[in-house]
């Protein structure tokens, strides 16, 4: 990786918070890929989005897009752009029976976060995630839901400011449904991601690494340029005994870790 690439990756780090240690785990071997990180300049650029705004004025920015102008959605950012052609033809939401090549800045960013959960293989709870490393480079967790419960109504289960709709499993029940009906059908729905084809983009969970944040930690230590030697220096004065006689062999392989679970 070269100086430019390394300085651009650290230009666009994305400031994760989140408490739960697996949402941080799953958001943070998003966020963190090279590849995610090299999209987002391009993303901002198309979407006429000049400057980041806090989590507090989110919701305002994300509203403001739909008036910011129409332009052709650009899909020779992505590496595979006639795949993700396709993918919008057979998976057009309400919004995308038209002409999907000019939208709105609106309908462009949840496009994007659609077709970046797509190329990553997420599923539909990450954009969210995504559109707030678009617009803020922060993300929170407050919307970060693997599980979630809504009432449909006028079709909202496919609600989509987007011309593209994830495919995702739902589960109806009705005031006579039962506990046992319930868990069955949850056994169904997993296996449903491992075995339909039209779930199969979704790349199954990756078990989670205890110590996460502090190989997070490292691994952009490291990226900035702090040798080994220098991070064990650096935690030495800390007060956990996990990290007691922390040496060069340590570090090195939690950052090869990390480095993994970002290639995967």
């Amino acid at each position: 990786m070269s100086k430019r690439d390394i300085d651009l990756l650290l230009k666009t780090k994305i400031d994760i918070r989140a408490k739960d240690d697996i949402k941080f785990f799953e958001i943070s071997i998003l966020v963190d890929k090279p590849k995610f990180l090299d999209l987002l300049p391009k993303i901002r650029f198309d979407l006429c989005i000049r400057e980041l705004v806090g989590l507090d004025g989110y919701d305002e920015k994300v509203a403001s897009l739909e008036e910011a102008g129409y332009g052709d959605f650009n899909y020779e950012k992505y590496e595979n752009p006639d795949d993700l052609r396709e993918f919008v033809d057979n998976n057009r939401s309400l919004f995308g029976l038209g002409d999907d090549h000019y939208q709105d800045r609106l309908e462009q960013l949840y496009t994007e976060a659609s077709l970046v959960c797509y190329t990553f293989k997420r599923p539909p709870y990450f954009c969210d995630i995504v559109r707030q490393a678009i617009v803020c480079g922060v993300v929170t967790e407050k919307s970060f839901h693997s599980t979630s419960i809504r009432v449909i109504e006028k079709d909202t289960l496919q609600f989509n400011y987007g011309f593209v709709q994830l495919p995702h499993v739902g589960i109806m029940v009705s005031p006579s449904t039962t506990d046992r009906e319930i868990r069955a059908a949850g056994k169904i729905a997993k296996q449903l991601y491992k075995k339909d084809k039209r779930l199969n983009y979704y790349l199954p969970k990756i078990d989670v690494a205890n110590k996460i944040r502090t190989y997070r930690e490292w691994y952009w230590d490291n990226l900035a340029g702090l040798s080994y030697a220098d991070i064990a220096d650096k935690w030495a004065d800390r007060d956990d005994e996990d990290f007691t006689g922390l040496d060069d062999n340590r570090i090195l392989k939690g950052v090869n870790y990390y480095k993994k679970l970002l290639n995967q």
